[in-house]
């Protein structure tokens, strides 16, 4: 985690958090809504609304609710574009969907993680920019990897040390691969490049299964996608 600016913009950490939860919404919310999500009072959530709808980040519907606008999905492209994460991601993903496992590429925000690439049951798949998801850092071995690489002080989350999640963060850090044990099966994350911003991960691996070769294919697969 950063250490905060010696001068930071409290306005501008205001206003992308009333876009994370616009974006996190399964629908249009009202004023009211955000303002006991986030825990500020409505005058200040209307403004920050308002001025998120006047630079397109945000849209107004006949009831007087707020979804994302327009502005979000081309930041969506743009950023995509400019990483070149998910360009370089996806070849190799396919790749590991021959498998026939749950293959992700996912990265951490806070306490969440958020899929840019999942091909889950049956086949279905959603990419980044199209229908991207996040889910809770403790439910995923990609959360798991990545807290690892952070100081367990600045993790975002609260996480149970008796649980078998933190085992799996705890160990990530000596051995650079997260594996979560559901009932029926593994889940499995390495970082991806260096820096370990994002990480890849396959799912569905059982325990009668050569775990050892899936646990090479899959830092393979991670120093592919720098």
């Amino acid at each position: 985690m950063n250490s905060p600016p010696a001068q930071k913009v409290n306005g501008l950490i205001d206003g992308i958090a009333v876009l994370q939860e616009l974006a996190m919404a399964d629908g249009p919310v009202s004023n009211k809504e955000i303002a006991e999500k986030l825990g500020v009072n409505k005058v200040r959530a209307n403004r920050l609304l308002k001025t998120l709808a006047y630079v397109g980040l945000a849209s107004i519907d006949g009831a007087r609710k707020y979804s994302i606008g327009p502005g979000v999905h081309v930041l969506a492209a743009q950023s995509m574009k400019a990483s070149g994460l998910f360009q370089q991601a996806l070849p190799v993903l396919k790749r590991l969907t021959e498998t026939g496992k749950t293959v992700a590429l996912g990265v951490l925000w806070k306490g969440l993680v958020c899929y840019i690439y999942h091909n889950g049951r049956g086949g279905t798949e959603f990419l980044a920019g199209v229908d991207s998801k996040v889910f809770p850092a403790q439910n995923s071995s990609i959360g798991a990897v990545l807290l690892s690489r952070i100081d367990e002080a600045d993790w975002p989350i609260q996480v149970d040390r008796r649980s078998s999640f933190y085992k799996s963060a705890k160990k990530a850090k000596v051995t650079g691969i997260a594996e979560l044990f559901f009932k029926d099966h593994i889940s499995m994350a390495v970082p991806t490049g260096s820096a370990g911003i994002a990480a890849v991960a396959i799912s569905g691996v059982t325990p009668d299964e050569d775990i050892k070769s899936y646990r090479k294919m899959l830092r393979i697969a991670a120093s592919e996608i720098k």
